[in-house]
């Protein structure tokens, strides 16, 4: 029997209506990362009512190999593809601090700290209306207000439907809890740290005592952990989120001093492990500073690419995927 969702889209919306479109075009790192498309609208679409430009955008770059354009451009995707439903699973599997994914907190593998506790938060249904959408639908004033009520309504039908038991340690409810967006959990030790934020901690034995590190931290930042390259965003604040951080650039090996390494009986640095010369026609990738174009081939590695899609000056190729595609070196 085939089945289908009724509403793919927030009842009232229609595409081609610009909405929810707060924070959109201001100068701050979440509009250098996830830019809002002209005359684009980013309500709720899908199963789980996908919403905001800063949800659009990381689901993009999950399902679309680190392109956020293509759903930030092309939001109604959500709603008309396989993604309606794939976008739900996303928001359910995905932690965005300091929120922990609901999957971990339905099947116990988070485990609530001392901050949480104290602010309420603990198993159970009501901790998963906190994860999506705490701010305006738990706590006390919230108590009696429809949308966690009918929540709360028919995940209690479903569970005597089909004999579902909820154990005594879980409550149902949000209205007791402190909203996740007003929980300050940075600093303890107790939470699943997932973002990279710029350490001001100072080293004398470095350049102006800088860091030129990255720290996790329990709050959002432009830098996730779960996202390959971030790191090496984080310390070059590639979308400008650290203030007064110094320019960095990262490369794959130092500038070949002419020293040699010392006892090795090499006085120019040559590599005498074999042929490493770079193939005709081919280029030498360097993170932050290649920029390479479709069609062109890219050495990283020891291994050869070629362009597919336009990528980024830190899409740094290290297996076919969006931007990438592994050749044969000649």
């Amino acid at each position: 029997m085939a089945t289908s969702l009724v509403h793919v889209r927030e009842m009232g919306w229609s595409e081609g209506q610009e909405g929810y479109t707060t924070g959109c075009g201001q100068n701050d790192w979440q509009n250098k990362r996830w830019p809002c498309s002209p005359n684009q609208g980013y309500f709720g679409r899908g199963a789980k009512q996908l919403s905001y430009h800063f949800n659009y955008g990381p689901f993009s770059e999950v399902m679309f190999d680190g392109d956020a354009t293509i759903l930030l451009d092309n939001p109604a995707l959500v709603a008309d593809s396989w993604l309606n439903l794939a976008s739900a699973i996303w928001f359910f599997l995905t932690p965005q601090a300091p929120k922990p994914a609901m999957l971990h907190v339905i099947d116990r593998t988070w485990t609530p700290s001392q901050r949480e506790i104290d602010a309420g938060i603990g198993y159970g249904f009501g901790t998963t209306i906190n994860i999506i959408n705490g701010g305006i639908e738990c706590g006390e004033q919230n108590k009696t207000k429809g949308q966690p009520v009918n929540r709360i309504r028919y995940w209690e039908g479903l569970a005597a439907h089909y004999q579902i038991p909820i154990e005594a340690d879980e409550a149902n409810t949000c209205w007791q809890q402190t909203p996740y967006g007003s929980l300050n959990l940075n600093g303890a030790t107790d939470v699943l740290y997932t973002n990279w934020e710029a350490s001001w901690k100072y080293h004398a034995d470095r350049p102006g005592g800088v860091s030129f590190e990255c720290n996790l931290v329990g709050y959002q930042t432009a830098y996730s952990a779960l996202v390959p390259g971030d790191y090496e965003k984080c310390v070059t604040n590639f979308y400008g989120s650290h203030a007064n951080w110094p320019e960095v650039r990262i490369v794959d090996q130092l500038p070949n001093t002419g020293g040699g390494d010392a006892g090795d009986g090499n006085t120019g640095g040559s590599n005498s492990g074999g042929d490493t010369s770079t193939p005709s026609g081919v280029i030498v990738w360097e993170a932050g500073v290649t920029q390479a174009d479709v069609g062109d081939t890219v050495t990283h590695q020891g291994k050869c690419f070629t362009v597919k899609n336009k990528p980024g000056v830190w899409e740094t190729p290290t297996q076919s995927n969006w931007f990438w595609e592994q050749v044969t070196c000649s």
